[in-house]
């Protein structure tokens, strides 16, 4: 869980002067850097005066400030646990929090005027809105699902990256880029098969990886599964913009290190835009647009039969997620940066991308051939798929790659790392790939 959402499910005891100073500290010095929890804890504590104002006028105040509070860190409670919008939330579940809790005629009164407080919160505050919950219903309910994605890459030469993307249940998507090459992958139990094809030179590669982890963490570049988790309701409401022409309501979502910011369009309440920004690969933000549900999409599309005029490479890619190591992450970066002129470590580490970059790389003369030296062209590619499964395979949230640009050999220089499963510990990946345990508090901003 990332702070913001630590400090979040702190704020309503906060608003009612329940947390030791310790936890009230770093509730107040995160309020001075976050607006969105600054208006919530504005929002709570405007609850908490309705309540105050009542039991002014009220024969028992003390029985009305007591039962405001109680509802408000029940409703607040309800709020944030609820897992999405509809009729049996918000004011319902207050009125039945105010019939068991045996107060007054008086203090009953007080709690259903805070219940109309409450239900403006709830349906004007931050990202609690019935538009964005329809469209998050509609994306996790879609059998199908198309959408165009540009990708920054980080690179001066390529700035961005378009594809378009096609998602079928139970597992099957094709990429195809605006140039025409094609990436279709087929899940399957455990397991997952893909094939490439590449038209300028009609090939294709086939690749395959076994005993898939249970990961319920999608990553970067998995942007369709990144789309169907999110929660029914948003941490932030952006309000309305005019983009590209049209005007746009915005709402934005904090998954551990991936910030989701959607825009959907205010007259018809569809889709219009997605905004995806890793923590784990700065600089290479994504914008998902042109969506499409439920449309027909044939067995062709899926198909991981190369067409009948494409030759294969010659490199068929078998791995096994659960014998992926460091070890492989550390030979596919020192493999890359003995391949580039200048040594420098790949600009991302993860996505299908990384083929048409070093396809730019090489045209740009960035390459110093088609194999690097020391290994052979078979050897090559095993030992770049073998190090992206084994990234595959850990949860967004537990690693950050900071190798762009790095050139190798500075042992004080860290490019990546991450907190293998159950360690309190983290592995840091310098830039000369020695590596070393770090404790949380030593990791670089």
């Amino acid at each position: 869980m990332n702070r913001h959402k630590q400090i979040h499910k702190l704020l309503p005891a906060f608003a009612l002067g329940e947390l030791d100073e310790p936890q009230a500290s770093q509730v107040r010095s995160h309020l001075a850097e976050c607006s969105v929890c600054r208006q919530e804890t504005e929002r709570l504590g405007k609850l908490l005066a309705h309540a105050a104002s009542l039991g002014v006028r009220s024969v028992d105040r003390q029985l009305c400030e007591s039962a405001g509070q109680r509802v408000l860190s029940a409703a607040t409670r309800e709020q944030m646990e609820r897992p999405r919008l509809g009729p049996d939330s918000g004011g319902a579940k207050i009125w039945r929090i105010a019939m068991k809790s045996g107060v007054t005629k008086v203090a009953v009164a007080a709690l259903i005027v805070l219940a109309a407080a409450l239900a403006l919160y709830t349906f004007t505050g931050p990202g609690a809105t019935n538009v964005y919950a329809q469209v998050v219903d509609r994306l996790q309910k879609a059998r199908t699902l198309t959408f165009s994605v540009v990708n920054k890459t980080g690179m001066e030469s390529m700035p961005t990256v378009r594809t378009q993307i096609a998602f079928r249940e139970p597992g099957s998507m094709r990429i195809a880029s605006a140039d025409g090459f094609v990436t279709v992958v087929q899940a399957s139990g455990d397991d997952l098969r893909g094939i490439n094809l590449i038209p300028l030179q009609k090939k294709y590669g086939e690749f395959g990886l076994s005993n898939l982890l249970d990961n319920p963490n999608p990553g970067p570049y998995m942007s369709a599964e990144t789309l169907r988790a999110l929660p029914a309701q948003a941490d932030e409401a952006l309000g309305r913009a005019e983009i590209d022409g049209r005007l746009l309501e915005g709402y934005r979502v904090y998954q551990d290190d991936t910030t989701v910011t959607v825009w959907i369009d205010a007259t018809t309440g569809e889709l219009a835009r997605a905004e995806l920004e890793f923590a784990t690969a700065p600089g290479m933000n994504m914008i998902l647009s042109d969506f499409q549900f439920d449309v027909d999409l044939g067995d062709a599309m899926f198909s991981l039969e190369p067409p009948a005029d494409y030759t294969p490479l010659g490199v068929e890619l078998q791995a096994d997620a659960t014998a992926m190591t460091e070890a492989d992450l550390i030979a596919f970066l020192r493999l890359w940066s003995s391949w580039t002129t200048d040594g420098i470590f790949p600009p991302t580490i993860n996505g299908p991308e990384l083929g048409r970059i070093a396809l730019q790389m090489a045209a740009e003369g960035k390459l110093v051939g088609p194999v690097v030296p020391g290994y052979e062209a078979d050897e090559q590619y095993q030992i770049m798929y073998r190090g992206m499964a084994f990234m595959g395979g850990l949860p967004m949230d537990t690693w950050r790659y900071a190798g762009q640009n790095v050139p190798f050999g500075d042992p004080q220089t860290p490019i990546f790392w991450y907190r293998p499963e159950g360690s309190t510990t983290w592995r840091m990946i310098y830039a000369d790939l020695h590596v070393a345990d770090v404790a949380p508090e030593d990791l670089p901003n």
